[in-house]
């Protein structure tokens, strides 16, 4: 055992003489490995027990093979390891060219010096020096551009030794500039997701693996909105002006102004949301010229106005007013109900292009009743609304004749024309008929304008009434119960027949017992 730990401890010896050796500078070289030799050869001069001396210096330096006693013979059963340190002695100086793997100074493991191939390395210096000549200064055609409400365009010239751009950003010309992108060699980039209404301020700064050039700039743009396209601005009726208009990119609302002035005045009327692409005003008043302009907004920040675009509050073109005689002397003269309207003045001429008088107003009705005319005289009516002390432009003129004897053949006539046609309950012609539906209808086809009428209508009707049989005339119109039959003249009638299914010519005698009255509306 002290044969073992002897010989580990010149193992440790020799190795610490290695590592100095290794790393020592090269004047220190054989002063390192003499130092080595001496490690090894001093254990033998340590002699606490001579008796265990011996052997290693008979193993170590193989000089005594006489000594052979049994317990010596230990030695021979150390690892093969434990007799490395005694190979190094043979001359006292180390080869020099012995390049081996060395550890590095500090001891770290697997820490070793490499052989560098200088051809390699050629390539890699001529970049390095490549880059540290090239002329990085000069930025040019640096520009900022907005694209949209949330978004920026960067362009500028190459630099050939360029290879990336950074490009720094800050929202004040003086302020602090971030880095916010380091780009390629592409001479162009688009800043995104910015806020609307701020003008930022962009530097870019070209680089290459050695160096960085002068930072060009600063250049600015502004986010905005686009402006409102297509705003339509137009009167709906006296008490209404409607607005249009397309959405914009970004806006999340939209203020509507109004004047009544073209150039100033200019007040906020109302706020809508993103998505609203209307708006009706009913706050005008009629006849009034109102001025409109629309902003987007997007939050705090506002677009630019469109506008100013005028509209007066008025009525529609009113063309719904029609005249009905309803015998010789009366004719009622209706229309569509209008949006606003309060008031409707009616007005009367006898001709066409003649003077036209007030006969009457009504409020918020849609016909009105002309009475005390002249038979067959033929009169043209036109109606105007108002609202308020506002008079809108007069309706389209409307014509008939009151009640014309001189129809009554005609009226005879047009009954004639509708023989054998079919009967249907309701049928008003041309084609089918009931019985009120073919008085009606040669009324009409005749030139008498008078509105249609059941046979219990035309009974109450307010037309010359004759009550005696005997006494009816042609034209005049028969009422039986439930039935109405044209006389027309030499004890005959023609009617609308539900039982014939057809309009017939008949005898008017048959009716006789069954007479309630005879209207005389042409007479």
């Amino acid at each position: 055992m002290r044969l073992k730990t002897i010989s580990a401890l010149l193992a440790i010896v020799l190795l610490l003489s290695m590592f100095s050796v290794a790393f020592a500078p090269d004047g220190a070289v054989a002063d390192s490995q003499a130092v080595s030799g001496k490690a090894q050869s001093e254990p033998a001069g340590e002699q606490p027990d001579t008796q265990t001396e011996e052997p290693v210096q008979a193993e170590s330096e193989q000089t005594s093979p006489e000594q052979t006693e049994p317990e010596q013979t230990e030695p021979e059963q150390e690892e093969p390891e434990q007799e490395e340190p005694e190979q190094p002695e043979d001359s006292g100086q180390a080869e020099p060219s012995t390049p081996a793997p060395e550890e590095q100074p500090g001891g770290g493991e697997g820490q070793t010096l490499e052989i560098v191939d200088t051809d390699e390395m050629e390539p890699v210096v001529e970049a390095q020096a490549k880059a540290e000549d090239a002329e990085l200064d000069g930025l040019a055609g640096l520009n900022a551009t907005r694209l949209s409400h949330d978004s920026i365009r960067l362009s500028w010239n190459i630099i050939p030794g360029a290879e990336q751009y950074n490009i720094y950003r800050s929202e004040t010309e003086d302020g602090e500039y971030a880095l916010i992108k380091n780009q390629g060699s592409v001479t162009a980039y688009t800043d995104t997701g910015l806020k609307t209404g701020v003008t930022y301020y962009y530097k870019v700064e070209p680089a290459n693996s050695a160096k960085a050039g002068a930072i060009a700039g600063p250049v600015s743009a502004k986010t905005t909105l686009n402006p409102i396209t297509d705003f339509k601005v137009e009167s709906y009726t006296c008490n209404r002006v409607r607005l249009n208009w397309e959405t914009v990119e970004g806006a999340n609302k939209y203020v509507i102004y109004r004047s009544t002035k073209p150039d100033e005045g200019f007040k906020a009327l109302k706020l809508v949301g993103a998505s609203a692409v209307a708006h009706s005003d009913t706050t005008v008043e009629a006849g009034t010229t109102y001025y409109y302009k629309i902003a987007p907004y997007c939050d705090s920040f506002r677009g630019d106005m469109a506008g100013a675009i005028s509209a007066r509050a008025t009525f529609p073109k009113f063309e719904s007013v029609t005249a009905e005689s309803l015998n010789f002397e009366t004719i009622k003269i209706s229309w569509s109900a209008l949006d606003g309207a309060t008031k409707f003045l009616i007005y009367r001429s006898d001709s066409a292009d003649g003077a036209f008088k007030s006969v009457g107003s009504v409020i918020k009705a849609t016909e009105f009743i002309d009475t005390g005319l002249t038979k067959g005289q033929t009169y043209y009516y036109k109606v105007v609304p108002y609202r308020s002390s506002y008079r809108g432009a007069g309706s389209n003129v409307a014509s008939v004749a009151a009640a014309n004897p001189n129809n009554i053949q005609a009226f005879i006539d047009a009954a004639y024309a509708q023989l054998g046609k079919r009967y249907v309950l309701g049928g008003k012609g041309p084609s089918v008929f009931d019985c009120s539906g073919l008085i009606f209808y040669a009324l009409n086809q005749s030139g008498n304008n008078i509105g249609y009428m059941t046979s219990g209508a035309w009974a109450k009707a307010d037309f010359t009434t004759i009550y005696d049989f005997d006494a009816i005339q042609p034209g005049d119109v028969l009422c039986f119960p439930g039935h109405v039959a044209l006389y027309v003249g030499n004890n005959l009638i023609v009617d609308a027949s539900s039982s014939k299914g057809m309009v017939v010519e008949r005898t008017s005698l048959n009716w006789r017992s069954n007479f309630i009255c005879a209207k005389r509306p042409l007479g």
